[in-house]
């Protein structure tokens, strides 16, 4: 199954992202494209009261588990905000590529990662609130 990314955010992290990204489109420094991509489909976010983003789509705070490309494994990672990001705990930042990928999309679909030096398609397993 191909992406159906639909952003569902509560009017708090909405604005909370919205607020991180025109921030930094100001100062000049929304350059990677996925960041450019995360602004647009921001503009169509779908907002949902606090606790109700539908259990099949990843929101901020969502565990998400997938097969990574690259080593056949099944890894988790929460999506976070940027000052809550620890990789080594396994917190993704929305801003990053992976979570920019993964915002919005939901269980049993294939999304396309774009990193600076690379791309690649990994499969979303389970999505927990």
């Amino acid at each position: 199954m191909t992406t159906t990314k639909s952003i569902h955010l509560s009017r708090t992290d909405h604005g909370k992202l919205a607020g991180i990204l025109t921030s930094m489109k100001r100062k000049g420094n929304l350059k990677a494209p996925h960041l450019r991509t995360l602004l647009d489909e921001l503009a169509e976010a779908v907002i949902v009261p606090e606790g109700e983003v539908p259990q099949d789509i990843i929101g901020m705070g969502s565990t998400v588990e997938y097969r990574n490309p690259l080593s056949g494994n099944v890894e988790r990672a929460q999506l976070v905000f940027p000052a809550d990001a620890d990789s080594n705990a396994g917190r993704i930042s929305v801003l990053a590529p992976l979570g920019a990928a993964l915002i919005g999309e939901k269980v049993n679909t294939e999304v396309c990662c774009q990193a600076p030096d690379s791309t690649w398609t990994l499969h979303i397993l389970k999505v927990e609130h």
